[in-house]
C-alpha cells in the first residue's frame, strides 16, 4: 500500500534543538546564582571561587573534548558536572569566608557605655555626604560628664570633619573640633563637660548640608 501518507517520514522530537537550548538554560541560571554568590564575599575569595570554577569548565571540556564522538548524554551530563562545579564551589565560599559587600549599618547614636564610664556616641559620614548629610542628625549624651564622638567618614577621597558648638548659627568658637581628612578614615573627638541644652555639629567643608545637633541632658 502506498500514498502520501507512507512516504512520509516519521515524526521525531527535535531533539538537536532542545539539547542546546536547555544546556544554555541551565548554564545561565547558574551563572545568575554563581554571580550572586561572588557578589556576597570578599574580593579575594571571589577571585580564588572564580578560579576554581574555571578550572573545573576546562578540566569537563577537556574531557569532552577527548572523545570522538559526543552523545546527548554526555554532553547534559557536561553541563550539569559545569553547574554543579560552580554551585558547590560557591557553596563553599559562601560558608566559609567572611561577607564583605554588604554594608553595615553605622552603631545606634543613643550612648552607649563601652567601659570606665566613658560614653562614646558615633556619627556616620557615608558616601555621598557632601550633598546628602550626616547619616546621623541628632546625638545624644550626658550633662555633666566627657564623652566621645568616633566620627566614621566612610566617604572615599572626599574631606569631612566634625565640629561641636553652642550656637546654631556656629559663630561660635567650636567646643571641639577634628581635623579635616580625607575617607575612609575613623575619628575621635573628645568633647569635655556640658551643661544640659542642645548643642550643634558640622563638618567644617561642608557646612550648609552636613550639620546636626546634640542632645544634652
Amino acid at each position: 500500500m502506498s500514498g502520501p501518507a507512507m512516504d512520509r517520514p516519521p515524526s521525531r522530537a527535535p531533539l538537536p534543538l532542545l539539547i542546546p537550548v536547555g544546556g544554555m538554560l541551565a548554564i545561565g541560571l547558574a551563572a545568575v546564582g554563581f554571580s550572586r554568590i561572588l557578589l556576597s564575599v570578599e574580593p579575594e575569595a571571589a577571585t580564588a571561587t572564580a578560579l576554581t570554577v574555571a578550572f573545573g569548565i576546562m578540566a569537563v571540556a577537556a574531557l569532552v573534548a577527548r572523545r570522538e564522538r559526543v552523545r546527548a548524554g554526555v554532553l547534559l551530563s557536561s553541563v550539569g558536572a559545569v553547574a554543579g562545579i560552580a554551585m558547590v564551589a560557591g557553596g563553599i565560599a559562601l560558608a566559609v569566608m567572611p561577607k564583605g559587600r554588604e554594608a553595615e549599618r553605622p552603631a545606634p547614636t543613643e550612648g552607649e557605655q563601652p567601659g570606665a564610664g566613658a560614653t562614646v556616641v558615633t556619627l556616620t559620614a557615608p558616601p555621598g555626604a557632601a550633598s546628602e548629610g550626616f547619616a546621623e542628625t541628632k546625638l545624644v549624651a550626658p550633662a555633666g560628664q566627657p564623652f566621645t564622638i568616633r566620627f566614621e567618614n566612610q566617604d572615599a577621597g572626599i574631606p569631612h570633619n566634625v565640629a561641636v558648638h553652642a550656637a546654631e548659627d556656629f559663630s561660635d568658637p567650636p567646643i571641639a573640633a577634628t581635623p579635616v581628612q580625607s575617607g575612609p578614615v575613623t575619628q575621635t573627638l573628645e568633647v569635655p563637660a556640658l551643661d544640659p541644652g542642645t548643642y550643634f555639629f558640622r563638618c567644617d567643608v561642608h557646612p550648609t548640608t552636613m550639620t546636626g545637633r546634640i542632645e544634652v541632658g
